[in-house]
């Protein structure tokens, strides 16, 4: 008995039909995911600014607070000693404002610096698209020309 008559070669029948289905769910799926990790990557940074600038705020809080007691206190001392209505008080207040200024800007200086920073090293997951390019390729290999109606339409739904 001959097997050549039981197997033919040749191009395999492939249903363009359920593989665009498919590809099309492929890449509705990843959208999906993309869009879900660029959601969320953005919420993650909007939420570490956030905290950046809450501890800046209360730092900046903090150098006013402290430079108005020392400006308290300077004219406490001032009025115990019988010089409570000396300049001498305006002039180490004058000081003090200098300081607080300069600490002021030193904060700030930091905050844009560390901001730049978290910019800079900024690095958002994403699902990965060589993986899916090289499925895609992969498939679209398989299927041969006369798939490619079909892959070409997959792909114009993929979305950065």
């Amino acid at each position: 008995m001959a097997l050549s008559g039981l197997f033919s070669v040749g191009t395999p029948y492939v249903n363009t039909r359920a593989v665009s289905s498919g590809l099309s769910r492929l890449i509705g799926n990843y959208n999906r995911a993309y869009q879900e990790a660029k959601t969320a990557n953005e919420s993650r940074y909007q939420q570490a600014l956030s905290i950046l600038d809450q501890n800046t705020g209360q730092r900046l809080a903090d150098i006013r607070s402290d430079a108005g007691s020392e400006r308290a206190s300077i004219f406490q001392r001032l009025a115990r000693s019988g010089l409570g209505a000396s300049s001498v008080g305006n002039v180490e207040a004058a000081g003090v404002n200098r300081r607080m200024q300069s600490a002021l800007n030193t904060a700030s200086d930091e905050l844009a610096a560390t901001k730049v920073g978290l910019i800079e090293r900024r690095q958002d997951p994403y699902p990965d698209q060589g993986s899916l390019a090289e499925l895609v390729m992969g498939i679209g290999s398989a299927m041969g020309t006369q798939g490619l109606s079909s892959l070409s339409g997959a792909l114009a739904g993929l979305k950065f």
